[in-house]
């Protein structure tokens, strides 16, 4: 019984370490502005993009395509770090807010020279709506990769 008790304790500490890592502050300041620091590792086997170039300030959901180049499958855990939501200012992306949301991991399998769809539901993870400006949304499959997009 304490073994269990440790590892929900241990669970919950790599929830919250998940959330701080992320930029997940419910308030946003002049302080607590975060910007994406420069990327070391893109995956350079998976494409994803966005169903369209544009979307309106008023979109709640993005559907994102994820092809495979490689002759292996690749795997994405669909968890808190599953998608991250940056808006381009000048040169730098920067966290959007979130709504704090735990999301219990899912791993999705994208089959060697594969395609797969996946929802990004901005309603539920992010604080809407999104104001005008370039946008990316940053995946993490065995590496970085992005789907870029526009709101008018």
């Amino acid at each position: 019984m304490k073994i269990f008790g440790l590892k929900l304790v241990l669970m919950c500490l790599l929830y919250v370490l998940a959330f701080s890592l992320t930029g997940c502050d419910s308030q946003e300041s002049e302080s607590s502005v975060r910007y994406e620091e420069s990327v070391v590792e893109i995956n350079e086997s998976i494409i994803a993009r966005t169903e369209f170039p544009e979307y309106d300030t008023d979109v709640k959901i993005i559907r994102i395509e994820l092809t495979n180049l490689s002759n292996n499958d690749d795997v994405w855990t669909d968890d808190a770090n599953g998608f991250i939501v940056l808006k381009q200012e000048g040169d730098k992306w920067r966290y959007i807010d979130s709504n704090n949301v735990t999301v219990f991991a899912t791993a999705t399998q994208i089959p060697a020279n594969g395609t797969i769809t996946k929802l990004c539901d901005l309603e539920t993870h992010y604080k809407l709506p999104l104001s005008p400006g370039n946008y990316r949304i940053r995946i993490n499959v065995g590496g970085l990769v992005y789907a870029e997009f526009t709101v008018k």
